[in-house]
């Protein structure tokens, strides 16, 4: 089991009440496990993963799910907090992404010092919305560090 703390929170989680009288929410490790695993996604693309490369950047693995290709989208790391010298923002467009093909983003190369939050963002149009993943981190100089989410 894994306790999650809570501030007088009521949570409905698959139509059964989760709250115990010492403030934290129990949920079984499993399922514990299948909500901190899942990537955070829209009807078009899933952010799998963020991590931060030993010197310099940020990766973001972003995977299309569907069984249809896409193109033109937009893509965004920005990173905030700390005291950044240069890569606080990155952007670019991917021409193309195919059915269960995966694609690495890599930010602007980082350097600075102090506690970050990086946030990756995915827009394919307007229609179909943003995915958008933010993550702590810091930066020390070129290390990068990015904790896991």
């Amino acid at each position: 089991m894994k306790k999650l703390p809570v501030v007088g929170v009521i949570v409905l989680f698959l139509g059964m009440t989760i709250f115990s009288s010492t403030g934290t929410i129990i949920i079984p490790q499993e399922t514990y496990q299948e909500l901190i695993e899942k990537p955070t996604f829209n009807a078009i693309l899933s952010i799998i993963e963020v991590r931060g490369q030993l010197f310099f950047y940020i990766i973001a693995k972003i995977q299309n799910k569907l069984p249809d290709a896409f193109e033109n989208i937009n893509w965004s790391i920005v990173v905030d907090g700390g005291i950044i010298f240069c890569g606080r923002k990155t952007y670019g467009t991917i021409p193309e992404i195919r059915p269960g093909q995966i694609i690495n983003l890599f930010s602007n190369p980082i350097f600075g010092i102090g506690k970050i939050e990086s946030t990756v963002r995915i827009h394919a149009n307007s229609d179909l919305g943003e995915t958008r993943v933010t993550c702590d981190g810091f930066v020390f100089g070129p290390f990068v560090l990015i904790e896991r989410w």
